[in-house]
């Protein structure tokens, strides 16, 4: 959990509809979606290919323009900041520092304070070690992380990542999720779009786009296990394979098993049969 519980909505999207030209005509990408993100949570998003879930990112982000609805955002002084699927498409700089202290120069005049706050927020993502290494020269996972690390020098209080893990090895992509959780725990609001089932079992909120539409939004243990527990789930219904601790924990139950609460993760899994 946060340390800070959830509080009142920060992003109400009220009626969202985003219509695109394609070769057969006219498409929606999002169709009258209604959806509230509040301070301080972790809401995550998944769906199919094609069902809305950067459209609906970008749209968060103020991105993308919408054909209808309104997008009312409570603080309007509040930042919002974007990590995309592709990292380069953030980086100006040549070195980690250098892209950090472009996106200050509007907010620090004197260079020393500058590099110092650079540097700091450098730390927070653990690339301070890599100040001053070429770009070209970064992993996908530290370019991820430099986009992150941009993000805080904007001060931003809301993090929206569009599938910012799908072109990470595991390793790196634990690695981006766990520095996020971390910024998350400071009270940031994350908005984590993902195919990642696992991740998004994680979140404390799940939305689930299908063809532009909510088709779910609720807590992913309801998602998975359904909200008595038994039968079938929302993720069935949906034709979306649970993670595997969750597959372990239902076959478990289907044979009897009666575990002393519902895993979502390998962690909570090992607890709970630890417990039994």
């Amino acid at each position: 959990m946060a340390s800070q519980e959830c509080g009142s909505p920060q992003i109400v999207c009220e009626g969202i509809s985003v219509v695109y030209e394609n070769e057969g005509g006219l498409g929606m990408a999002l169709k009258d979606l209604h959806l509230a993100i509040h301070r301080g949570e972790w809401l995550a998003v998944v769906g199919p290919n094609g069902s809305g879930k950067s459209t609906l990112a970008h749209v968060i982000a103020g991105l993308s323009p919408i054909s209808r609805g309104t997008v009312h955002r409570i603080d309007e002084c509040a930042v919002t900041a974007a990590v995309m699927q592709n990292p380069d498409v953030h980086i100006l700089g040549s070195t980690p520092l250098e892209d950090v202290l472009f996106t200050l120069k509007t907010r620090v005049a004197v260079l020393e304070e500058a590099t110092e706050l650079a540097m700091a927020v450098l730390g927070k993502v653990g690339l301070d070690h890599d100040a001053e290494t070429p770009v070209d020269q970064l992993s996908g996972g530290h370019k991820q992380l430099l986009a992150v690390a941009s993000a805080l020098a904007r001060n931003a209080s809301v993090l929206v990542l569009d599938e910012a893990s799908s072109m990470l090895d595991p390793l790196s992509r634990m690695r981006l999720f766990s520095i996020v959780r971390d910024l998350w725990e400071t009270g940031m609001t994350v908005v984590w779009v993902t195919q990642w089932l696992d991740e998004a079992a994680r979140a404390e909120r799940l939305v689930v786009l299908v063809a532009g539409q909510i088709a779910y939004l609720g807590t992913p243990a309801e998602f998975f296990y359904g909200r008595s527990g038994t039968g079938n789930a929302p993720c069935d219904d949906l034709g979306m394979v649970p993670p595997y601790a969750i597959q372990v924990a239902r076959e478990l139950t289907r044979r009897g098993v009666t575990l002393p609460l519902q895993p979502l993760t390998t962690e909570t899994l090992a607890q709970a049969v630890y417990a039994l």
